[in-house]
Protein backbone atom coordinates (compact mmCIF):
# COMPACT_ATOMS: atom_id res chain seq x y z
CA UNK A 1 0.00 0.00 0.00
CA UNK A 2 1.18 3.79 -1.31
CA UNK A 3 2.48 5.90 1.54
CA UNK A 4 -0.47 8.38 3.14
CA UNK A 5 0.75 11.84 4.68
CA UNK A 6 -1.00 13.33 7.15
CA UNK A 7 -2.95 16.84 6.05
CA UNK A 8 -2.57 18.45 2.68
CA UNK A 9 -0.28 21.17 3.49
CA UNK A 10 2.44 20.48 1.70
CA UNK A 11 0.57 19.44 -1.34
CA UNK A 12 -1.82 23.34 -1.22
CA UNK A 13 1.57 25.47 -0.72
CA UNK A 14 3.11 23.43 -3.41
CA UNK A 15 0.26 24.10 -5.46
CA UNK A 16 -0.63 27.73 -4.74
CA UNK A 17 2.93 28.32 -5.56
CA UNK A 18 2.81 26.86 -9.12
CA UNK A 19 -0.98 28.70 -9.53
CA UNK A 20 0.86 32.05 -8.52
CA UNK A 21 3.34 31.70 -11.03
CA UNK A 22 1.31 30.57 -13.78
CA UNK A 23 -0.86 33.29 -13.18
CA UNK A 24 2.12 35.91 -13.29
CA UNK A 25 3.93 34.60 -16.39
CA UNK A 26 0.60 35.38 -18.32
CA UNK A 27 1.47 39.15 -17.63
CA UNK A 28 5.23 38.78 -18.95
CA UNK A 29 3.76 38.60 -22.58
CA UNK A 30 2.69 42.17 -22.61
CA UNK A 31 5.47 44.39 -24.50
CA UNK A 32 5.83 47.26 -26.30
CA UNK A 33 8.52 48.71 -28.67
CA UNK A 34 10.17 51.84 -28.12
CA UNK A 35 8.20 53.94 -30.03
CA UNK A 36 7.31 57.13 -29.58
CA UNK A 37 3.37 56.96 -28.96
CA UNK A 38 3.07 54.38 -25.94
CA UNK A 39 -0.64 55.00 -25.85
CA UNK A 40 -1.48 53.82 -28.94
CA UNK A 41 1.20 51.10 -28.31
CA UNK A 42 -0.89 50.04 -25.82
CA UNK A 43 -3.87 49.96 -28.10
CA UNK A 44 -2.14 47.73 -30.53
CA UNK A 45 -1.86 44.78 -28.46
CA UNK A 46 -5.24 44.55 -27.26
CA UNK A 47 -5.09 40.90 -28.37
CA UNK A 48 -2.72 40.16 -25.15
CA UNK A 49 -5.22 41.73 -23.04
CA UNK A 50 -8.00 39.62 -24.01
CA UNK A 51 -6.39 36.48 -24.23
CA UNK A 52 -4.77 37.35 -20.21
CA UNK A 53 -7.92 37.99 -18.68
CA UNK A 54 -9.65 34.68 -20.74
CA UNK A 55 -6.40 32.72 -19.83
CA UNK A 56 -6.78 34.74 -15.94
CA UNK A 57 -9.84 33.57 -15.72
CA UNK A 58 -9.26 30.37 -16.45
CA UNK A 59 -6.67 29.56 -13.96
CA UNK A 60 -7.82 31.41 -11.16
CA UNK A 61 -10.95 28.83 -11.93
CA UNK A 62 -9.33 25.60 -11.97
CA UNK A 63 -7.28 27.44 -8.48
CA UNK A 64 -10.93 27.97 -6.93
CA UNK A 65 -12.42 24.44 -7.73
CA UNK A 66 -8.37 22.91 -6.58
CA UNK A 67 -9.17 24.49 -3.13
CA UNK A 68 -12.70 23.57 -2.52
CA UNK A 69 -11.75 20.08 -3.56
CA UNK A 70 -8.40 19.80 -1.16
CA UNK A 71 -10.13 21.36 1.61
CA UNK A 72 -12.73 18.29 1.63
CA UNK A 73 -9.76 16.16 2.01
CA UNK A 74 -7.85 14.94 5.50
CA UNK A 75 -4.69 13.57 3.76
CA UNK A 76 -3.50 12.58 0.79
CA UNK A 77 -1.43 9.41 -0.97
CA UNK A 78 1.29 9.43 -3.58
CA UNK A 79 -1.03 8.68 -6.35
CA UNK A 80 -2.91 11.89 -5.14
CA UNK A 81 0.21 14.15 -5.44
CA UNK A 82 0.64 12.84 -8.75
CA UNK A 83 -3.03 13.47 -10.33
CA UNK A 84 -2.21 16.78 -8.51
CA UNK A 85 1.13 17.22 -10.46
CA UNK A 86 -0.36 16.51 -13.86
CA UNK A 87 -3.08 19.05 -12.65
CA UNK A 88 -0.40 22.10 -12.26
CA UNK A 89 1.69 20.31 -15.37
CA UNK A 90 -1.55 21.82 -17.26
CA UNK A 91 -1.70 24.57 -15.44
CA UNK A 92 1.87 25.58 -16.03
CA UNK A 93 1.40 25.38 -19.46
CA UNK A 94 -1.13 27.73 -20.12
CA UNK A 95 0.77 30.52 -20.63
CA UNK A 96 2.41 29.36 -24.15
CA UNK A 97 -1.34 28.84 -25.53
CA UNK A 98 -2.15 32.29 -24.02
CA UNK A 99 0.82 34.14 -26.05
CA UNK A 100 0.01 31.73 -28.86
CA UNK A 101 -3.52 32.84 -29.44
CA UNK A 102 -2.60 36.58 -28.69
CA UNK A 103 0.10 36.17 -31.33
CA UNK A 104 -2.46 34.83 -34.23
CA UNK A 105 -5.05 37.31 -33.31
CA UNK A 106 -2.49 40.47 -33.13
CA UNK A 107 -1.01 39.41 -36.45
CA UNK A 108 -3.73 37.54 -37.91
CA UNK A 109 -3.08 36.51 -41.24
CA UNK A 110 -4.91 35.09 -44.26
CA UNK A 111 -5.34 31.76 -43.00
CA UNK A 112 -7.43 32.95 -40.15
CA UNK A 113 -9.36 35.20 -42.40
CA UNK A 114 -10.09 32.03 -44.37
CA UNK A 115 -11.56 30.10 -41.30
CA UNK A 116 -13.75 33.15 -40.22
CA UNK A 117 -15.25 33.40 -43.63
CA UNK A 118 -15.94 29.72 -44.26
CA UNK A 119 -17.77 29.80 -40.47
CA UNK A 120 -19.20 32.97 -40.87
CA UNK A 121 -22.80 31.32 -41.80
CA UNK A 122 -22.90 29.27 -38.98
CA UNK A 123 -23.29 32.35 -36.72
CA UNK A 124 -26.62 33.54 -38.47
CA UNK A 125 -27.44 29.62 -39.47
CA UNK A 126 -27.03 29.07 -35.47
CA UNK A 127 -29.30 32.42 -34.61
CA UNK A 128 -31.72 30.80 -36.50
CA UNK A 129 -32.21 27.44 -35.38
CA UNK A 130 -32.27 29.43 -31.98
CA UNK A 131 -35.38 31.45 -33.10
CA UNK A 132 -37.08 28.93 -34.87
CA UNK A 133 -36.93 26.54 -31.40
CA UNK A 134 -39.26 29.27 -29.61
CA UNK A 135 -42.01 27.88 -32.59
CA UNK A 136 -41.12 24.53 -33.92
CA UNK A 137 -38.82 22.20 -32.12
CA UNK A 138 -38.93 19.95 -34.25
CA UNK A 139 -37.98 22.21 -37.25
CA UNK A 140 -34.78 23.75 -35.04
CA UNK A 141 -33.62 19.56 -34.81
CA UNK A 142 -34.16 19.26 -38.70
CA UNK A 143 -32.23 23.03 -39.46
CA UNK A 144 -29.28 21.67 -36.82
CA UNK A 145 -28.63 18.64 -38.63
CA UNK A 146 -28.68 20.81 -42.19
CA UNK A 147 -26.15 22.98 -40.92
CA UNK A 148 -24.35 19.48 -39.93
CA UNK A 149 -24.81 18.96 -44.05
CA UNK A 150 -23.30 22.16 -44.62
CA UNK A 151 -20.03 22.30 -42.82
CA UNK A 152 -19.45 18.20 -43.61
CA UNK A 153 -17.51 18.59 -46.50
CA UNK A 154 -15.17 21.55 -44.85
CA UNK A 155 -14.62 19.12 -41.63
CA UNK A 156 -12.84 16.66 -44.61
CA UNK A 157 -10.57 19.23 -45.08
CA UNK A 158 -8.89 19.50 -41.89
CA UNK A 159 -8.52 15.42 -42.08
CA UNK A 160 -5.44 15.94 -44.24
Amino acid sequence: MGCVYEGTTRMETFSDGVFAIAATLLVLEFSVGSGRDVGSELLHIWPAYLAYVTSFATIGIIWMNHHHTVSLMGRVDRTMLFVNNLLLLVVAFLPFPTKLVADHLRHGGEALRAVDRAYAPGVVMYGAVLVLAFFSPLAAVALTFAVAAFYLPSAALFDR
